[in-house]
């Protein structure tokens, strides 16, 4: 059985009948990550924003979402609640909208796993710290006394990512936590999320345009364009045997972009070994 299953979602903008998703289908299963790719504007947010009922009300969301075999109820404001962060997690693309500048971390790390948890203020305390740890935040308790506007873009997701780990839902929703970040917080980030699916086997819906951070985490992948999707299916089939023009297109401009890049790395490589070559003489 599925852990999450989609089943013909839409949206209808209902002030001018403009159709944002069409009848996607698809499914996540338990201890994976699928990931969903496509340009800005193609609905990988809206998606995943639907599944939750975070739309705008003048949205309309047809279809059905099945999680554990049982369908969500997305017009009951309690039910989605207890799903909301306890079953499903989200991790946003900006970390820095995700927390209260009013607040410390520690605070809303604190409010969040009481109110979820139903754990005391020092319980709460300490399960972050631990789990701050595990994401390599070694000063945990410093970060803990800071407000959002005092860490880094990268701190900020990591952090996200502990309170995550904590609450261990069946399943996070990581709506482009890498694009705000440079190249090392990127490979940071991502190590992240393999440590922290190794450590809670939670399941990942992995939303990216970013096909190099993709390939390495995703056993799925979802192609999306205008709101549809135009392929689906498994990952390394997708890489190297893309079926739609649209997607190998994607595919091919990656590997384009990434060619000055390994040739730059090689050459250098090349330098080290001479350099070191030339020492030995």
């Amino acid at each position: 059985m599925s852990l999450l299953k989609v089943e013909n979602l839409s949206v209808v903008d209902l002030r001018n009948g403009e159709r944002i998703l069409h009848n996607l289908n698809f499914s996540l299963e338990p201890d994976s990550c699928l990931a969903i790719v496509g340009e800005s504007g193609s609905g990988k947010s809206m998606t995943c924003k639907a599944i939750l009922n975070l739309t705008n009300p003048w949205l309309e969301v047809t279809g059905t979402v099945f999680l554990h075999g049982k369908e969500i109820k997305r017009n009951d404001s309690g039910a989605m609640r207890k799903i909301r962060g306890k079953n499903i997690s989200m991790i946003l693309q900006d970390a820095m909208t995700a927390f209260d500048p009013l607040y410390t971390i520690g605070y809303q790390i604190e409010e969040t796993l009481c109110e979820n948890l139903k754990v005391s203020k020092k319980d709460a305390r300490a399960m972050g710290i631990e789990a701050m740890n595990k994401m390599s935040i070694y000063d945990a308790k410093d970060v803990l006394k800071k407000y959002p506007h005092q860490l880094s873009g990268g701190m900020l997701q990591r952090s996200m990512i502990a309170i995550a780990m904590v609450m261990k839902p069946d399943i996070i929703i990581a709506d482009e936590p890498t694009t705000a970040l440079d190249s090392i917080n990127q490979r940071d980030v991502v190590e992240q999320f393999e440590l922290l699916q190794s450590i809670t086997g939670t399941a990942i819906l992995f939303i990216s345009h970013d096909l190099g951070v993709v390939q390495r985490l995703a056993q799925k992948v979802l192609v999306m364009k205008g709101g549809a999707c135009v392929e689906y299916g498994d990952a390394n089939q997708i890489f190297k045997e893309p079926k739609n023009d649209y997607t190998r297109y994607l595919v091919e401009t990656r590997i384009a972009l990434s060619q000055p890049f390994h040739k730059i790395m090689n050459r250098e490589e090349v330098k080290v070994i001479n350099v070191k070559s030339s020492k030995c003489i």
